[in-house]
């Protein structure tokens, strides 16, 4: 993990939200096994703050966040997006919303377009 998402998981508490989301069990404990969810919950938090929690759900494991488009965005955060941010548009959500669409191929983005297109 990058010295960027650890000082982002310490800004926001995430091990709180972690812990919670564990039902009460110790982050330290389950470090080993929440590798994917720490990475995935620091980017999360860092773009929706303590909402992050509705994005995860009930997830404890990656295939939980729905499909992985790429660049850090799951279908999960795309559902968040459009159901309670009226987001409309894949350029507002890969550009304005998320900034994923900087770390996605061209393919990643189309598919992100295509999701929003059935969706929308």
């Amino acid at each position: 993990m990058r010295d960027e998402e650890l000082a982002a998981l310490e800004r926001y508490n995430t091990k709180l939200i972690i812990s919670k989301l564990m039902n009460g069990t110790a982050v330290e404990s389950n470090a080993p096994t929440l590798g994917f969810l720490l990475h995935e919950v620091a980017r999360l938090l860092r773009r929706h703050g303590a909402l992050a929690e509705e994005i995860i759900g009930d997830a404890r494991e990656e295939p939980g966040l729905g499909r992985n488009f790429g660049g850090g965005l799951y279908e999960s955060e795309l559902e968040y997006l459009v159901r309670k941010e009226w987001a409309r548009e894949a350029e507002d959500v890969l550009w304005r919303r998320t900034k994923c669409g900087l770390h996605m191929t061209t393919a990643e983005k189309t598919r992100v377009r295509a999701w929003l297109a059935e969706r929308v």
